[in-house]
């Protein structure tokens, strides 16, 4: 009987209130603060209230984010650590600024900021095989290392 017992009484509902969540951006595990990145056009930084706007509007805008998977003028996101020197990279710019070369700009610096400033070995990236602007993107500055039904797979190393 006691084998039989619904497995709702263990859910997250009944558990969060004897645990404490807190919300932590992954990278801040890696790094004492996020930096500002310059590049020739760009400057890369953590986002500020000043930002929520354009935030939103760029998670809100529902044909870019189909290739983002989740919820700006845009974002370089470093996510994924693994325990073997590796991190996965994602970037998305608002439509507004597509196709300026805006993405493969933050990229590459957000790339070589991870490989060269955080000491990272290897930095991985996929896009969706229709996604076009995104192969492009890691094209440009990454090397393609294989390919499944869904993805093309890039890494950069060091």
């Amino acid at each position: 009987r006691g084998l039989r017992t619904s497995k709702l009484q263990y859910g997250p509902a009944k558990l969060a209130p004897k645990y404490h969540f807190l919300p932590q951006n992954e990278l801040l595990r890696h790094v004492s603060a996020i930096p500002e990145l310059k590049t020739e056009r760009l400057t890369l930084s953590a986002i500020t209230e000043a930002d929520i706007p354009a935030y939103n509007a760029l998670v809100l805008d529902s044909d870019r984010n189909r290739w983002w998977g989740y919820d700006d003028v845009g974002e370089a996101v470093l996510y994924n650590f693994d325990y073997r020197g590796s991190a996965e990279l994602g970037c998305r710019i608002d439509k507004a600024y597509a196709g300026n070369g805006y993405g493969t700009e933050a990229f590459r610096c957000a790339a070589e900021w991870g490989l060269y400033q955080v000491n990272l070995s290897r930095i991985v990236a996929k896009c969706y095989k229709e996604n076009e602007a995104s192969y492009k993107m890691l094209s440009a500055c990454m090397r393609r290392n294989g390919e499944d039904e869904t993805f093309f797979y890039f890494e950069k190393t060091v």
